[in-house]
């Protein structure tokens, strides 16, 4: 049953051992990959896995040995992206102004 690639509703709500209700309105709401033929379902087993890895509220140490390391200045921007436009900014005022005493 659950070994071919294409999946059934019925077989999804096994794989993702959620209820009919809810696996619907995913899919009616389009946040579960799928595709209907009709009036049913089929979905991709190898896009609902790389799905559920992107629903993770804590990555792995697989997702992070995969993603490429950040640039430091995105990692600073991503803590506090507010700190890194005001730190521009104060730049920015202190080059207008030294600017203006050096002309």
């Amino acid at each position: 049953m659950l070994t071919d690639r294409w999946l059934t509703f019925k077989e999804l709500m096994t794989y993702l051992k959620i209820g009919k209700s809810k696996l619907y309105r995913l899919l009616q709401e389009g946040r579960i990959p799928a595709s209907r033929i009709g009036k049913s379902w089929r979905i991709d087993r190898e896009e609902v896995d790389a799905w559920m890895r992107s629903q993770r509220a804590i990555p792995t140490q697989a997702d992070l040995e995969s993603d490429p390391p950040l640039e430091p200045e995105v990692l600073e921007a991503k803590r506090d992206p507010l700190h890194g436009e005001e730190k521009r900014t104060a730049e920015n005022r202190k080059s207008h102004s030294d600017e203006a005493h050096q002309s």
